[in-house]
């Protein structure tokens, strides 16, 4: 669905918003303007627009929880309402934490888009350490951003937007990229925030009440954002004071450990999350932008990205959630100027995300076929155990002694007919990686490779096929987009399918993979292939 232009309005509880945050709302920032669509009326703002909609959709919930109406709320008598609830289910939880626990992990694992995910941790190519406990903070806090502003003058954020401003072109694509992960970490976790009630009735067989308490804890702490100050928020984070959760994404050898933290279920859920994407958005290419990060941009993100994320997720089908990790990796390395027609929700943006959804499914489709490959490794490795099925555990411990726990390597050793055929037991398994381990960590960033090479080896016109509109097109080399095509044969219209597509490029000499090159340059640009090695 399109959203259709509207100035920001917080509904029937503007009293909940804070002055800062509503002014930051109307003005934005440079980054967010080189990221988010222009709208015709220069009097309305994207922004405006998708925060409008999230506040709304907050405030109605905050409704359903507390049994208070819009208009008779205040942040006080909700903060009150929420200590007693988080009082009430520390009290409860307080006997059932293992559980609560697991099931967060599990709860999170087991919903259909971070599929991938879970089959990297139960490879033990990915670690998670989370718990109901205290936030374990390490932030980079910077300066008060909401002040009075001088008589005649400007406030620090409004200085600091006009000094953006000038430098915005200095901005560089890595720092855009950066701040579009960082929008789709924030709003994929606080989408999250209510994940509890997939697991609804586990949670009411512990206290029938605790559903109920769990989402007044995430209504009002989603609204916080809106309506504390940006200094009070930097004052607490400085203290550690108020804050719910954290987490953080761990490197120890070749295998990263996200740590999550939350001082109760929901939260934990919520920073489990936020630590998947994080550990999705790494990038070599964004590593210095992660460095700079700031604790005030953060609540910038945590606003906006929530719509953002509803955006970009709309694009995938529903049987197709599986590709989210894969996706989410080629959203946030698109240029800017993709990102903006991504979210303008065109038809520009919506031939750019068929593209990075095909294009994720054959990575997909690549992955399983070479998991069916490991299982085939893993048949023949069990056969220099002497318990053929303790191969999966086998297998852990090789990665961990892989990793140089010597400890693992012994054990494995004992496990093992003969212990002088630890290194062949190793390369039997393919060095008993799965295939995920590749897929998210060496995925190629197509969207930000070096410029064009070989460019005059391409044909001059390839053929594809728009999956939405079930057509087929024609593909000129080196112009955008892509020109209507109708082929006949005996006097009949071919039908519009892969497979017509694959033979018309077939009889031109054009492999699916140059046919895909050339999508890919004609929707994203053509100085932005890497082409190699290809000859007509």
């Amino acid at each position: 669905m399109t959203i259709k232009e509207m100035a920001f309005e917080p509904g029937d509880a503007p009293q909940l918003v804070d002055p800062g945050k509503k002014d930051w709302i109307e003005t934005g920032d440079p980054e967010l303007d080189a990221l988010l669509p222009d709208l015709s009326n220069k009097e309305q703002s994207y922004l405006e627009l998708i925060t409008s909609k999230t506040y709304q959709e907050m405030v109605k919930r905050l409704e359903g929880y507390t049994g208070l109406s819009a208009g008779e709320m205040n942040l006080p008598s909700l903060l009150s309402i929420v200590y007693q609830a988080i009082n009430q289910i520390q009290q409860i939880e307080s006997s059932q934490k293992r559980y609560l626990e697991n099931l967060a992990l599990d709860t999170v694992l087991e919903f259909p888009e971070f599929k991938m995910v879970k089959e990297a941790y139960q490879n033990d190519e990915l670690r998670f350490d989370a718990k109901l406990a205290d936030a374990e903070l390490n932030v980079d806090v910077h300066g008060i951003e909401n002040e009075e502003a001088p008589e005649g003058g400007l406030t620090s954020a409004e200085e600091m937007n006009a000094n953006l401003g000038k430098q915005l072109g200095t901005v560089t694509d890595e720092q855009l990229q950066r701040r579009m992960a960082n929008m789709l970490i924030q709003g994929n976790s606080i989408l999250k925030l209510f994940l509890f009630n997939i697991v609804k009735d586990e949670l009411e067989k512990i206290d029938p009440e605790l559903p109920s308490l769990y989402g007044i804890v995430g209504a009002v702490a989603q609204l916080g954002y809106f309506a504390t100050p940006f200094s009070l928020e930097q004052v607490a984070l400085q203290s550690g004071e108020g804050q719910l959760g954290s987490s953080e994404v761990v490197p120890k050898d070749e295998i990263y450990t996200i740590k999550a933290r939350g001082i109760v279920f929901p939260v934990l859920i919520h920073e489990i999350v936020k630590g998947i994407y994080e550990w999705l958005s790494i990038s070599p290419e964004q590593k210095g932008e992660i460095e700079k990060e700031k604790v005030g941009g953060e609540t910038k993100d945590i606003i906006a990205g929530p719509e953002v994320t509803r955006i970009v997720m709309s694009y995938i089908p529903t049987d197709k959630q599986y590709l989210t990790p894969l996706i989410h990796k080629k959203v946030v390395a698109l240029p800017p100027n993709r990102i903006k027609q991504v979210l303008a929700q065109g038809e520009e943006g919506k031939k750019i995300m068929m593209h990075i959804v095909q294009t994720s499914q054959k990575e997909w489709n690549a992955y399983e076929k070479e998991k069916e490959e490991y299982g085939e490794g893993a048949e023949t490795a069990s056969r220099y155990l002497k318990d053929p099925s303790d191969v999966a555990v086998a297998r852990q411990l090789f990665l961990q002694g892989k990793a140089g726990d010597t400890a693992s390597k012994n054990e494995l050793s004992s496990m093992l007919k003969d212990e002088n055929d630890y290194a062949i037991f190793g390369r039997s398994l393919g060095m008993a990686e799965s295939p995920i381990k590749g897929v998210i960590d060496g995925l190629v960033n197509e969207y930000a490779t070096p410029a064009v090479t070989g460019m005059d080896a391409l044909p001059d016109s390839c053929f594809a096929l728009l999956p939405a509109s079930n057509q087929i097109v024609r593909i000129n080399k080196g112009e955008p987009g892509y020109y209507p095509y109708s082929h006949k044969v005996s006097g009949e219209v071919m039908k519009a399918d892969q497979e017509t597509v694959d033979i018309l490029n077939a009889k031109l000499g054009i492999t699916p993979e140059v046919a895909d090159l050339m999508t890919t340059g004609s929707m994203f640009g053509w100085d932005r292939l890497s082409i190699q090695n290809y000859s007509k």
